[in-house]
């Protein structure tokens, strides 16, 4: 009897999961389904001088759509918009020509060579007139312009303004932007990839994949609660083990829920203090040098900082640092060398120990 009644309940299983799989998979948005899948078309928007250009590659195929007039205009137009519509899905590689850019050569010493996008990202307010925060910027050493102690790097930006007008856009269309870059007008085949944003999309994705999955089972567990409900002899059985089930459940997902609300507000607590601490070493940095000293490699471990550059004047530039509250412990090496244009230049190694955290929130407050 207990066989015959097992053999039933797996039969009526089987058949209700296949059934059930079917119906889930036809709810998942199509977006999602590329993203898992795999997309073989590649959808481009070209911004130039002359307009927009709507591009699509699909196996070999182009299509290609033109719109004459103000690219940054043309994002409004709702022309444009119906077209994407109604003929883009996914996410967008956008391409920007050198009108929406600008770009700057920056020398660097050989020495902070495999360290350069620190180093211009450190320089970048001198480079260019515009706050940092308010542009992306990206960079490529030029290998056909170095000396034996210099490397020439190739810096481009581009404003964030346009960046968020763009992904704007887009998301009204139901849309992603996938990569933002530029080609370089300095060299061949050089490109600036200002914005890579297909992994956030893709975990918005994976979230509301976890969610789908979440709800069918679930449902499933309810279903199957019900379908057991109809054998007399194992209802009250089936029926405990399964509350029981979905108490745990639940419990579960109140603990992780906790968990990573924890997680998260731990991070940006961390995230908040820690950008909190280097924007004041940053501030404080800047101000202590004098025009004839600079900085080309910034490290830190813990609470202890290293400084190394070139200075006219090493002495005049420890005095002070050692005026500043923020550091304590600075001690200096420093050897002589000439630089290109004859002038006679210390090279320097400065470390020091940044201040205890309750004594950096004094500074501030002063």
């Amino acid at each position: 009897m207990n066989f015959q009644y097992f053999q039933k309940l797996k039969l009526l299983s089987t058949d209700f999961y296949e059934w059930w799989s079917d119906q889930l998979y036809s709810l998942v948005p199509e977006k999602v389904k590329i993203l898992f899948s795999g997309s073989k078309v590649e959808n481009w928007l070209e911004f130039s001088a002359n307009g927009l250009t709507a591009l699509q590659l699909n196996e070999g195929e182009k299509s290609v759509e033109e719109f004459d007039g103000d690219a940054l205009q043309l994002l409004d137009d709702e022309t444009f918009k119906d077209h994407l519509k109604q003929n883009f899905s996914g996410l967008i590689n956008v391409s920007l020509s050198n009108e929406f850019i600008l770009e700057r050569g920056f020398e660097v010493p050989q020495v902070a060579k495999n360290n350069y996008k620190n180093v211009v990202k450190f320089e970048l307010p001198q480079l260019f007139p515009v706050s940092a925060g308010a542009l992306h910027f990206d960079c490529y050493p030029l290998q056909e312009d170095q000396t034996e102690d210099y490397q020439t790097i190739q810096v481009g930006i581009v404003k964030k303004k346009i960046s968020d007008n763009i992904i704007t856009v887009l998301e009204e269309c139901g849309l992603g932007l996938k990569n933002l870059s530029a080609n370089s007008e300095k060299t061949d085949n050089s490109t600036f990839r200002f914005l890579n944003l297909e992994a956030k999309y893709r975990k918005k994705a994976e979230t509301l994949l976890g969610i789908l999955l979440g709800s069918a089972v679930l449902l499933s567990i309810l279903c199957v609660w019900a379908a057991a409900n109809f054998f007399d002899d194992r209802a009250e059985f089936l029926n405990t083990r399964l509350v029981a089930l979905a108490q745990q459940v639940a419990e579960v997902s109140e603990v992780r829920k906790q968990i990573s609300d924890h997680e998260r507000k731990e991070s940006l607590v961390i995230e908040k203090t820690s950008n909190s601490n280097l924007d004041q070493i940053l501030e404080v940095l800047t101000n202590s040098f004098p025009d004839n000293s600079w900085v080309y490699e910034y490290s830190q471990s813990g609470n202890q900082i290293r400084l190394r550059g070139n200075s006219a004047d090493t002495s005049s530039l420890i005095q002070t640092l050692n005026e500043s509250k923020l550091f304590s412990n600075i001690s200096n090496s420093a050897e002589l060398i000439n630089d290109r244009e004859s002038r006679n230049l210390e090279r320097f190694t400065v470390t020091m120990t940044l201040n205890e955290q309750s004594q950096v929130r004094e500074i501030s407050d002063e």
